[in-house]
């Protein structure tokens, strides 16, 4: 059927590496979010237990979220300026108040959810 009509078979070859790119472009991002996101969570944790923050480890928080960023601007363009916010909260994590961070919605949880509906969509 697809020698029928000459082409077809290598544009449809041609779209499914296409598919297949773009879904391992996805999974990159999405890994790198969570990635960034579970850190955090383990840092926070650890803050909250010894109540002794580690500005080491917050530069490397920094990092992680702007690294996360890059890949996302090609799904989700406000999740990668929140990745990017998150970024420079870990910069300076003192020139923010709790409300500024839920306004812009940098929570962590709200971040999962945002990565979330990112997953599970079609």
């Amino acid at each position: 059927m697809l020698e029928a009509i000459p082409g077809l078979g290598k544009l449809l070859d041609y779209f499914s590496r296409e598919r297949h790119r773009r879904d391992d472009q996805m999974d990159s991002a999405l890994a790198a979010i969570y990635a960034a996101a579970n850190e955090t969570k383990i840092y926070l944790a650890r803050l909250e237990k010894t109540g002794r923050r580690k500005r080491k480890r917050e530069e490397e928080l920094a990092r992680l979220w702007s690294k996360a960023a890059v890949p996302v601007r090609r799904f989700d363009r406000d999740l990668a300026n929140r990745c990017l916010l998150k970024a420079e909260f870990w910069v300076s994590p003192d020139r923010w108040d709790a409300d500024e961070v839920t306004e812009k919605k940098l929570g962590i949880d709200a971040i999962y959810e945002k990565a979330r509906e990112l997953l599970f969509r079609k």
